[in-house]
């Protein structure tokens, strides 16, 4: 009878031990899961606002690269507006490259009315495709302009 009440308190220990055991298993577990998805959460918030910077610098270059060729090899002042903001949406948004060719531009349009846009627009394009990840393109650059001679033919120039 002696022997009995040892043996039955032992297996009552191991049980409670177990319980325990089990127990905190199944609390730090949760711990563990909880704290995933919040650092889960945090990283998810980090690179959605991450990707929504890149699209807007992405929708604004887009925009900037397609003003500069719609204003290119045009006498048409219409354009001057768009030019200037396409200019400060580069210096804002753009590569210290973009920044550095968007001034030069600049400075030739200030001092002459006139200046070279092409390094610029080929710039944009390389990075801009690189961004969407687009096959690099040569370097070349043709613009198309359409112009009505007074006889209302087309021709390319």
């Amino acid at each position: 009878s002696a022997q009995s009440s040892v043996k039955f308190g032992y297996t009552r220990m191991i049980w409670s031990i177990n319980i325990t055991n089990y127990i905190m298993y199944i609390i730090w577990s949760s711990i563990f899961v909880i704290a995933g998805w919040g650092v889960t959460y945090v990283l998810s918030l980090k690179k959605s606002a991450r990707d929504k910077k890149r699209e807007v610098i992405t929708e604004y270059l887009i925009n900037a690269w397609r003003t500069l060729e719609s204003a290119s090899n045009r006498s048409d002042t219409s354009y001057n507006v768009k030019l200037e903001t396409a200019i400060a949406d580069i210096q804002l948004l753009g590569t210290q490259k973009q920044i550095e060719l968007a001034q030069q531009f600049a400075v030739q349009m200030s001092q002459t009315g006139r200046g070279d846009s092409l390094e610029l627009l080929i710039q944009l394009r390389e990075d801009l495709r690189k961004e969407l990840k687009l096959k690099p393109t040569e370097r070349n650059l043709k613009i198309l302009r359409l112009i009505r001679p007074r006889a209302n033919k087309t021709r390319m120039i």
